[in-house]
């Protein structure tokens, strides 16, 4: 999928963004041995006070339901305006429990200090996430935002102005101004960006230009203007499609850890094609995701093996992936 689109849905709309499984590959999903987290006594709701007294930010804490191996992604939701913390956080756990994925998320809702987002809010949230990071498990290439309406408005520049910390962001029925020339910009954090022709609030006349005008600068933005949407959240079937982005999207400006490093370095060359056989390294890939993984399915596309051959084409299905690796799965 590329990372910049414009999407204009004049019906129902209907996902871009496919995934499909293979059972070799679930099966052993279970391979990524790290311990996984004490998740009890951690939902609810609750203020966060630095150490430093600086900073103080109202939450809900909503942790996966089941344990899981692994590190954990986090999102990390802003409402709309009059809103609370916990606006979104049910709409973003049941899109991620219908897509098979809510127990890999830690999902907090912030609680702005007035009744709506301001880029006075930043500094906090900056400092929440960097807590939360040293706090609870989490894959610090995996720390992503939702937001609706003000929320949205936030995210749409916090995100892109702070993408040493975040992957991306989906965003419901918001805008921003403009975006700038940066040369730089691929490589900022990533935006899923809805607006809808019925909104009468934030309307995507208004709004939608910035949005394709941030694309022709290289931002990687997704924009989709929806006829038939008002101003609402959360609405299937494109939150189903902004959850997959989600979940394939790594942060670029943040490495993978040593143990993943060396483990890519061994896929490499003639030496690496037995590891790419093996089902569980498939697995992995998929924790890992991102630019790093490419060659490694680009090697598994040129595969002999049609089993091979076929992990690496599901893998895609589930990673943001370039041209180059498009061009080789069209070969498969």
């Amino acid at each position: 999928m590329s990372t910049a689109m414009l999407v204009k849905s004049h019906g129902p709309a209907r996902a871009r963004f496919r995934r499909c499984a293979v059972a070799v590959l679930l099966t052993v999903a279970v391979a990524q041995a790290a311990p996984a987290a004490t998740r009890s006594g951690e939902a609810g709701p609750g203020t966060w006070n630095s150490d430093d007294g600086r900073f103080s930010i109202g939450y809900q804490l909503a942790p996966p339901p089941r344990s899981a191996p692994g590190r954990l992604a986090l999102v990390i939701g802003c409402h709309g305006n009059n809103g609370d913390a916990n606006q979104l956080v049910g709409p973003m756990g049941e899109a991620l429990e219908r897509a098979m994925l809510r127990d890999q998320y830690l999902i907090i809702g912030l609680k702005s200090r007035g009744t709506g987002w301001t880029q006075e809010d930043a500094p906090t949230v900056e400092a929440f996430i960097r807590y939360a990071l040293a706090r609870w498990p989490i894959d610090p290439r995996r720390v992503y935002g939702i937001g609706y309406s003000g929320g949205s408005f936030f995210l749409n520049t916090f995100v892109p102005e702070h993408s040493e910390l975040c992957a991306g962001a989906i965003t419901w029925v918001g805008g921003r101004g403009e975006f700038p020339v940066d040369p730089a910009a691929a490589d900022r954090g990533g935006l899923y960006w809805i607006n809808g022709g019925q909104d009468t609030v934030i309307t995507a006349a208004q709004w939608g230009p910035g949005a394709v005008a941030a694309i022709a600068r290289g931002h990687p933005v997704i924009y989709r203007e929806q006829r038939d949407l008002g101003h609402v959240s959360c609405v299937d079937p494109i939150m189903a499609d902004a959850t997959a982005w989600l979940d394939g999207l790594r942060n670029v400006r943040v490495a993978p850890d040593a143990a993943d490093d060396a483990f890519l370095a061994g896929l490499a060359g003639e030496q690496g094609a037995p590891t790419l056989d093996r089902p569980a390294t498939w697995a992995r890939l998929l924790a890992i995701g991102g630019r790093p993984v490419l060659p490694a399915i680009a090697l598994g596309l040129a595969s002999a093996k049609a089993t091979t051959r076929m992990n690496a084409a599901t893998c895609c299905t589930r990673q943001i992936v370039d041209g180059a690796t498009i061009a080789a799965l069209a070969d498969v």
